[in-house]
């Protein structure tokens, strides 16, 4: 979606998930007054700020990064402070993403955004090379849903074949491989 104030408005179900997911997992997670917090698929922002900001116990700074210049600006605008900043980079493209964010990163997450990403095994090598040495990973994303099963039954509707074909590319059970990563 390229409306940054749209989806900031409509990603109700993704923040209801998101905090749930929070709720679950940061307390088990050592934090320090050092911790640099990256947030990948950041969108509008809205959800690094208000929902993965308040669930990290300390840190010194969160960078969420997005492809769409759009977002990253609308993020910028609205939610970019002293210790929360946004920056656009794709984070398949990205080539030495470590030359980028030299310093690299202690805990990295990505809420509701790898199951848009096509090259996943990129994606997860890229973040490998943004760790510092202990990092910790968290992704959120959806695996499998009955959704996929009706975009393939609309892709065959000639009406709606030309909208399918990004979300067509989406390989439902792919995730299984980044495992052996």
């Amino acid at each position: 979606m390229e409306d940054p104030e749209l989806y900031a408005n409509s990603n109700g179900l993704q923040k209801h998930d998101t905090s749930i997911v929070l709720s679950e997992f940061m307390p088990l997670m050592k934090w320090s007054n050092d911790d640099a917090i990256l947030d990948v698929g950041a969108g509008s922002g809205d959800v690094t700020r208000h929902l993965l900001w308040p669930s990290c116990a300390k840190f010194s700074h969160i960078v969420g990064i997005d492809r769409s210049q759009k977002m990253v600006n609308y993020a910028r605008k609205h939610f970019q402070n002293e210790r929360l900043t946004f920056e656009k980079m794709d984070i398949v493209d990205a080539v030495q993403p470590i030359n980028v964010f030299p310093h690299g990163f202690t805990k990295i997450f990505s809420f509701f955004c790898f199951h848009w990403i096509h090259d996943q095994r990129k994606a997860m090598s890229n973040l490998y090379e943004l760790f510092r040495p202990g990092g910790i990973c968290l992704l959120v994303f959806v695996a499998r849903s009955l959704v996929f099963d009706m975009y393939e039954r609309l892709a065959k509707n000639p009406r709606w074949a030309p909208y399918m074909n990004v979300l067509l590319d989406i390989k439902n059970g792919s995730y299984v491989d980044l495992l052996k990563l």
